[in-house]
């Protein structure tokens, strides 16, 4: 049975599991800022490309700290082209696949939404802003992200985009019932909240028909805008 105490456990447990995620992309520290009370640290991989033809991908890990106590942590893959040239949606999904399920998800939003001939990565890099995991909640941390993604991605981004996906609901398959909770009018309410903060907050942009449904959400740096038609 969905409660605010059980959110709020499996969102602390989903913060701690992030916490503890080994540093498998070997993150190194990029820069820090100060914002207001709050100390944002981004840390990044190096772009990665090897078995990738067209494409590289980096990751990048950020943490709001407030006196010595982290608050939240975002993390990103970033898309870019190593040869200026885009070969086609197919294999950007392809190549996609093979990093993580989250990535072969954005790489089907961007093909099912945006021109081959005219694609986002002409004009930058794509980010995929793939995970918030917040310990304490406060309006701070919000005006901070914003700072942080401004900083890391404004230069050489054309394209960011999200999912809205509720981490109390993550890998959770069956309620004791034996029912799908992540199919219930709980899920539906907790998705359409964080749809309205990340629209409010980082100035992100809903999608329409199925997209819409699925939660993702985007925001253009530069270039082109989406088809939902």
């Amino acid at each position: 049975m969905y409660t605010r105490q059980w959110a709020l456990d499996r969102r602390l447990k989903a913060f701690q599991e992030t916490i503890a995620a080994p540093n498998t992309y070997a993150l190194r520290k990029s820069w820090s800022a100060e914002v207001e009370s709050l100390v944002l640290s981004s840390r990044r991989s190096q772009f990665i490309s090897d078995e990738i033809d067209y494409f590289k991908y980096r990751v990048i890990e950020m943490s709001i700290v407030y006196r010595e106590r982290t608050l939240a942590i975002a993390l990103f893959r970033e898309w870019s082209l190593t040869e200026g040239y885009f070969p086609s949606h197919e294999y950007f999904v392809k190549v996609a696949d093979a990093i993580t399920q989250q990535d072969y998800e954005m790489a089907e939003f961007v093909a099912s939404c945006w021109d081959e001939d005219d694609h986002p990565l002409y004009y930058g890099n794509i980010v995929l802003f793939d995970r918030l995991s917040i310990a304490e909640p406060s309006p701070l941390i919000w005006p901070c992200l914003l700072k942080g993604i401004d900083r890391q991605f404004s230069r050489n981004g054309s394209l960011m985009v999200l999912k809205a996906f509720p981490l109390e609901f993550e890998g959770r398959i069956e309620d004791g019932t034996g029912s799908n909770i992540a199919d219930g009018p709980e899920f539906d309410l907790r998705q359409a909240a964080m749809k309205r903060l990340y629209r409010w907050r980082l100035d992100m942009n809903d999608s329409v028909g199925e997209h819409g449904k699925d939660g993702w959400m985007w925001r253009t740096m530069r270039g082109p805008i989406p088809d939902f038609g």
